[in-house]
């Protein structure tokens, strides 16, 4: 009987972990714009992503473009449309060459 309620609590406390967590460590951690300029790829995260595979080959080379908000901002150079707080960092290398050339659309 001792032996499966461990067991019981035990794999409780497993899932709790896994699954559960996660989130609260995210909790009060805001969402941001991430973009690769070896592909052009560009996705919102609360955690800077992982390298994964870049079909640009290798791995993606993620920079922080800042937090997500409501308002629309285009790079003039490449195209790239992000909803931002504010404008975004214009230091982060643009696929088509030097920075990001940012003009606020909405």
């Amino acid at each position: 009987m001792k032996r499966g309620l461990f067991f019981t609590i035990t794999v409780f406390c497993l899932i709790f972990s896994i699954i559960l967590l996660p989130f609260s460590f995210a909790e009060g951690k805001s969402l941001k714009n991430y973009y690769c300029p070896k592909c052009g790829t560009h996705i919102e995260s609360v955690n800077q992503p992982l390298m994964g595979t870049c079909p640009s080959g290798g791995g993606h080379h993620w920079h922080c473009l800042g937090e997500v908000g409501d308002r629309n901002y285009q790079c003039s150079k490449c195209g790239l449309v992000v909803k931002s707080k504010n404008t975004p960092y214009g230091n982060v290398p643009c696929k088509n060459g030097g920075g990001h050339n940012w003009k606020r659309i909405s």
